[in-house]
C-alpha cells in the first residue's frame, strides 16, 4: 500500500533506514533530520544522490511531523 513505487523511492527508504536517528533537536522537539548524515547515507548506499537531495525535504517534513505528534500523544504536551 505505501511501498515506493520507483526506483528512488526505494533508495530514499534505504537511506532512511540508515538514517533514521539523525535526527536534529531543540527542546526535546524533532525540528529536522541532519542532512549531512542523509547526503553521505545517499553516497554510502551508491544512490542518486541528485534525487535524495531533492526527496529529502519531503522525507524530513514527514519525520518531523511524525516524530513531533507522537511526542505530543505520549506526553499529552503541545507545548513540546
Amino acid at each position: 500500500m505505501n511501498a515506493p513505487k520507483t526506483q528512488e523511492g526505494w533508495e530514499a527508504l534505504s537511506v532512511l533506514e540508515v538514517c533514521a536517528a539523525q535526527l536534529r533537536m531543540a527542546q526535546n522537539t524533532v525540528i529536522g533530520l541532519d542532512f549531512n548524515a542523509w547526503s553521505q547515507a545517499s553516497v554510502s548506499l551508491n544512490a542518486d544522490v541528485c534525487a535524495m537531495t531533492h526527496i529529502f525535504p519531503a522525507i524530513e517534513a514527514g519525520i518531523t511531523a511524525a516524530m513531533n505528534s507522537s511526542s505530543i500523544a505520549t506526553t499529552g504536551d503541545s507545548h513540546g
